[in-house]
């Protein structure tokens, strides 16, 4: 009788433990914000894994182009966190010009693809700001349309930018910018 009730007690608390990992994991894992232990939003740690997201472009490393012409980097890029605006920016060169782009959180995701958007201070977790200085096109923000992707290979971080468009002010023209922007 003793190791009836002591088995079903057990089964019991297995039943309560069970039940509590799962809520706990339903609730972590699907509240649309990319928690301390997440990779990316709602995946990764003890979520689900995340989907590796690839570019739709293929684009050879340490280059840029603006229309074109191509440029390579001169060095990586410098990342680093700016905890008032919870931004990410990574800054680097290349043989034209220098480089800002802008996201969103403490570190990007290697498992979230980034919309281009106009410059502002806030952008949601699939948002990016991309602005180029160039010595002959002067300053271009990347506005409109346009993906970026943040790849590691090899332990080196990438900023892969596809279809995207530039405007220069100095040329009044509209230019399309593809690179692989190395960065640390």
């Amino acid at each position: 009788m003793k190791k009836n009730i002591f088995a079903l007690l057990s089964i019991i608390v297995m039943v309560g433990c069970t039940k509590t990992e799962e809520t706990l994991y339903i609730t972590h894992c699907h509240n649309s914000f990319r928690d301390s232990t997440e990779d990316a939003m709602d995946c990764g740690g003890v979520c689900k894994p995340c989907k590796l997201i690839n570019p739709t472009c293929t684009v050879t490393g340490n280059k840029l182009s603006i229309g074109a012409i191509n440029y390579t980097t001169t060095i990586n890029g410098i990342g680093r966190y700016d905890s008032n605006n919870n931004l990410y920016t990574i800054d680097g060169n290349y043989e034209g010009g220098s480089y800002t782009i802008t996201v969103s959180g403490k570190t990007p995701s290697l498992y979230t693809e980034l919309s281009i958007v106009a410059p502002t201070f806030s952008l949601t977790e699939e948002q990016t700001t991309i602005m180029l200085k160039d010595a002959s096109l002067g300053n271009m923000d990347l506005q409109t349309k346009g993906k970026l992707y943040i790849t590691k290979l090899n332990g080196v971080y990438y900023a892969t930018i596809c279809d995207a468009r530039g405007y220069s002010f100095v040329t009044g023209s509209n230019y399309s910018i593809i690179g692989k922007l190395p960065f640390n």
